[in-house]
């Protein structure tokens, strides 16, 4: 089969029948966790599993977990990763709002896994063909792909492509492209509604939002009263800070959809 890679998924694993009932099952799984790379995840639906896992390296608080991993991410793009792998069901749709250079979007494919798709949005051309290319290079076209749209037209978007069980939002400017060019609230608030709107009951949406400069400090207090209004509407809002990190190091806004109760 292919080879374990960061940001996979343990997702299944078969003992023929001549192998069982002779303690190879525990040996070979022990073996195969013990060998997967840091960032391996997997889910594990009951405490025996979750406690044999984290004997293999594997860390968290269940039902999923990651290998090699702190259970506390320690920068906004790792904490918005850890989220939508805790709430991501493997075969959805899922966006990347804001592509850049197509890190997320990659992210998104390997959490999908192979039965879902992912759709990535970026107003710059450089960036929908980096991603596009980044996608090509990996192995992922068929189930991702970048096209140039504003995000402020994700409504559109997903009255054609359908409701998502995750979007990313990650704010700002491309890396390595002009900073001239950057998100703002103008367009960055009505997108982040949208995706709000149209995400799927018990699905995640993160927005990694930066300071420094009117521009960036404006958005990301925007973003921060946006969540707020959301807050027990439905919402669950979690806000990152990293202090630790020297200057003024990006924040993790993550919110989950609650599922609707039962009629």
């Amino acid at each position: 089969g292919a080879a374990l890679r960061e940001g996979a998924w343990v997702q299944r694993l078969y003992i023929v029948p001549e192998w069982r009932r002779r303690g190879y099952g525990t040996f070979l799984l022990r073996r195969v966790c013990r060998a997967g790379p840091r960032g391996l995840w997997a889910r594990a639906e009951n405490g025996a599993a979750q406690a044999f896992l984290r004997q293999c390296g594997f860390q968290g608080a269940g039902p999923v977990l990651c290998r090699g991993v702190r259970a506390a991410a320690d920068n906004a793009v790792a904490c918005a990763h850890a989220f939508v792998r805790a709430h991501l069901v493997p075969g959805g749709f899922a966006v990347d709002a804001t592509a850049g250079n197509g890190h997320d979007t990659v992210f998104l494919c390997h959490a999908v896994g192979p039965q879902g798709r992912v759709l990535a949005l970026d107003i710059q051309q450089k960036a929908v063909d980096a991603t596009n290319m980044r996608l090509q290079k990996m192995g992922l076209a068929q189930i991702g792909r970048a096209i140039k749209a504003d995000h402020a037209g994700l409504a559109d978007i997903f009255e054609k492509e359908g409701r998502p069980c995750a979007v990313m939002f990650n704010l700002g400017y491309l890396p390595g492209g002009s900073h001239a060019v950057f998100t703002t609230p103008q367009h960055s608030l009505p997108a982040l509604d949208a995706a709000w709107r149209a995400l799927l009951p018990g699905g995640a949406l993160t927005v990694c939002a930066y300071s420094g400069g009117m521009q960036g400090t404006a958005e990301r207090d925007a973003v921060l009263a946006w969540a707020g209004a959301l807050r027990g509407q439905g919402c669950k809002v979690a806000v990152h800070l990293f202090r630790h990190e020297a200057g003024q190091p990006p924040i993790a806004v993550c919110l989950l959809k609650e599922m609707r109760p039962a009629p």
